[in-house]
């Protein structure tokens, strides 16, 4: 999916200036992620939502947890490490070594079956579009936004992060609506 289609279609339909405004755009979004989760909590403080908290991490641990145990089970290396080719065949740029060196000093350096970040984020943003829907729809354009970047800039392979959102999905109606 990823090379016969995925990828073809952003090469054809976008010229080069516009696949580096793009990869800049993502590999911010993918950086978001880290706070993205702390912050969610404390919007939901910040809101008087407090009460959600459980529903919140339920959320955004469990699918996290799933995504980590099937690696375990199932381990292979992300499409970065072992493609020659960068998604969108740019250069490399300074966001994308910050995002290298995060996950090389933050990150378990295996690619988790579905996309852990993708998971995390989509369960984060279904609780806060319940609780805190204006917030939530801020956190949704940004867990849409990793997703894409997931798989567009290669650390994840697009099914990865299909199927974290189905698992973000699918945990929150059965453990956390």
């Amino acid at each position: 999916i990823d090379e016969r289609w995925f990828h073809w279609v952003l090469r054809m339909t976008m010229t080069l200036p516009e696949r580096r405004v793009l990869a800049g755009y993502l590999e911010m979004a993918y950086l978001s992620f880290y706070p993205l989760i702390p912050l969610g909590i404390v919007i939901l403080y910040l809101s008087g939502q407090s009460d959600g908290a459980d529903q919140y991490w339920t959320a955004v641990l469990v699918p996290t947890y799933v995504c980590h145990a099937i690696t375990v089970l199932f381990p292979s290396l992300p499409p970065r490490l072992v493609e020659a080719d960068e998604g969108l065949r740019l250069r490399r740029s300074r966001l994308r070594a910050v995002s290298s060196w995060v996950l090389q000093h933050g990150g378990i350096t295996v690619n988790t079956f579905p996309s852990g970040h993708v998971a995390s984020a989509f369960g984060a943003a279904f609780v806060l579009l319940t609780l805190t829907p204006v917030a939530g729809l801020v956190c949704l354009w940004v867990a849409g936004s990793i997703a894409l970047a997931t798989a567009v800039l290669r650390y994840h392979f697009f099914m990865d992060a299909v199927l974290g959102v189905a698992l973000a999905l699918l945990t929150y109606v059965c453990f956390a609506a």
